[in-house]
């Protein structure tokens, strides 16, 4: 999750066209390295989509690009990477959202000529390198009056189902998902309150990052660096834990919970 705010700190009046793009070759490497040219060429090329109609209406939370490779593998890699999955990149449905999915070399020229896109989706597959796809937002703030406006919201996630296999008391594999998919009926849904959640998740984040880093101070007050070290590294574990339901045959048990 990440936000673009925008703030001035004179008398006038300032206008906005904000423009946010994924799976770029400038902008957006940990995609690109995700779908690295090498393994696209080995094992299919990437499949762009939009979940929404249309993103420039009023109807509807979230509108959520995705792409996610041709041919998958279940828990197949090359390099390191999976092969199989999804990226999902959503923000807010709001008034004078456009989007686009289509080549780098259109989309952004035609936002920089109309402070807009055209809300189009090109429906080609095809390899990393083949006219650069890339998939884009842009907002049109209109005119910020104040000092400070509400931050605009993105959220990034990688949607894998099944997540892991882990072998029962009888060393058989069982498959598990992921837990969220006990508590939402959809991605959609669960992006929607991910992103629902933003101002809370802030709030929650600063203070436990403000509580750690005090701590950290008491066991060595003379050196910063060791508790914004701290921090980062505890942020970055919890960004690695998964978790996970058990599969009973038919759905994901809520009860039956693991975390890796």
């Amino acid at each position: 999750m990440f936000r673009s705010k925008q703030v001035h700190f004179d008398e006038d009046s300032h206008s906005y066209d904000l423009w946010e793009r994924g799976l770029d070759r400038r902008l957006s490497e940990p995609d690109r390295a995700w779908s690295s040219s090498q393994t696209l060429t080995e094992n299919g090329s990437p499949n762009l989509t939009n979940l929404s109609n249309q993103c420039n209406t009023t109807v509807g939370d979230v509108v959520t690009h995705q792409f996610s490779l041709q041919n998958q593998t279940q828990f197949g890699q090359v390099n390191g990477r999976l092969r199989y999955g999804r990226i999902v990149y959503s923000t807010e449905q709001v008034p004078r959202l456009t989007c686009q999915v289509g080549a780098a070399g259109v989309v952004k020229p035609a936002f920089q000529t109309t402070g807009a896109l055209n809300n189009s989706v090109d429906p080609q597959s095809r390899v990393i390198q083949n006219n650069w796809p890339t998939v884009a937002f842009a907002h049109n703030l209109w005119t910020v009056l104040s000092t400070k406006t509400p931050p605009i919201v993105y959220t990034v996630g990688y949607i894998r189902d099944p997540l892991v296999q882990f072998p029962n008391l009888s060393n058989v594999n069982n498959l598990r998902g992921p837990y969220y998919l006990t508590r939402f009926n959809s991605i959609s849904d669960m992006i929607t309150a991910f992103l629902n959640d933003y101002t809370n998740a802030l709030a929650c984040a600063t203070d436990f990052d403000s509580k750690l880093f005090t701590d950290a101070l008491d066991i060595t007050p003379q050196v910063n660096d060791y508790a914004n070290m701290l921090v980062l590294s505890v942020r970055q574990m919890f960004g690695n834990i998964e978790l996970t339901s058990g599969w009973d045959g038919t759905t994901y048990v809520q009860t039956d919970i693991m975390a890796f």
